[in-house]
């Protein structure tokens, strides 16, 4: 839905909100204004069933706004973050933007910043979550045993899973054979060809090039990750004191939750919200749940 200017009578003239299905930008927007007034501050929402392209060009509409906004008086601007996350460079793109427009910006999580959402929220300088909400691990997904979706870092460990299968096949069979009498190099021999049989038939489905792309995805989801919680510009408040490496190389799966607890845990500054904010969120969730794209701005 294409955003139009709307001119009040007495008031300055705003841009509606984005939002699909249209018919609940009303009563998003009611409660957002009513967020925006708790908290003091000009409140960005960005609401997304995916993070695309599309995306990226609705909140490039909201530019000189989003600028404007952050001239104010009140000393920051909130963006409300919910979405599972995207494309890959278009979660960076977005991150990047709100850097360079919002040099000071707190995230509010009432649901989920899951994936490439949690790329965005490390350019905050503090994240509120609800007791219920959560971040996710960072890593982009990609086609392996040409079936389902995992992340590069899940495809990695499967394949390390797979080595450590064979050399402990190997181990045992050895010690199988010595223990019948067998010469320790005829067991050693014998038990690789029985490892090889074992391993052979999975890793025989991995394409090479995949390890490629697997290593090159999650080596950008990290930089990018860098790029955006430890910019170069030492006055910007990010969440620089994340650990970056457990968030996109973590063992955990790519389904792993960051609740507020675990986000402290990875040094997010994270915190939970306060009675009132909360109840804001409990009306606004199930609204956001029923839209797949809400993009709007109460200064």
């Amino acid at each position: 839905m294409e955003s139009k200017i709307i001119e009040i009578p007495g008031q300055t003239a705003h841009r509606s909100p984005q939002c699909e299905p249209v018919d609940l930008s009303d009563p998003i927007t009611s409660v957002c204004a009513r967020l925006r007034k708790f908290r003091g501050r000009p409140l960005l929402t960005v609401s997304a069933d995916f993070i695309d392209d599309d995306l990226v060009d609705d909140l490039w509409n909201w530019r000189k706004e989003l600028r404007q906004a952050c001239l104010s008086k009140t000393g920051g601007v909130d963006v409300l973050i919910n979405s599972p996350g995207g494309e890959l460079n278009s979660c960076f793109t977005v991150a990047r933007l709100l850097s360079r427009w919002l040099r000071a910006w707190e995230a509010l999580v009432p649901a989920h910043a899951t994936s490439g959402a949690t790329l965005v929220c490390l350019g905050a300088m503090k994240i509120v979550m609800s007791e219920r909400a959560h971040l996710g691990l960072m890593g982009p997904l990609q086609a392996f045993f040409d079936t389902e979706r995992a992340s590069a870092f899940e495809a990695l460990q499967t394949l390390r899973q797979l080595r450590d299968l064979a050399l402990e096949s190997i181990q045992a069979g050895v010690e199988f054979l010595v223990n019948r009498k067998v010469p320790p190099h005829i067991a050693l021999e014998t038990a690789t060809v029985l490892s090889k049989v074992l391993i052979e038939p999975i890793a025989g489905r991995v394409d090479p090039a995949d390890l490629g792309r697997f290593s090159a995805d999650s080596a950008m989801a990290l930089d990018y990750c860098t790029r955006i919680a430890k910019p170069d510009d030492p006055g910007r408040r990010t969440q620089r004191n994340v650990d970056l490496y457990t968030l996109t190389r973590a063992q955990a799966g790519h389904e792993f939750l960051i609740d507020v607890d675990a986000a402290k845990a990875l040094k997010f500054e994270a915190v939970e919200a306060d009675a009132e904010l909360e109840d804001l969120f409990d009306e606004l969730r199930p609204l956001l749940a029923k839209v797949s794209k809400y993009l709007g701005l109460v200064a």
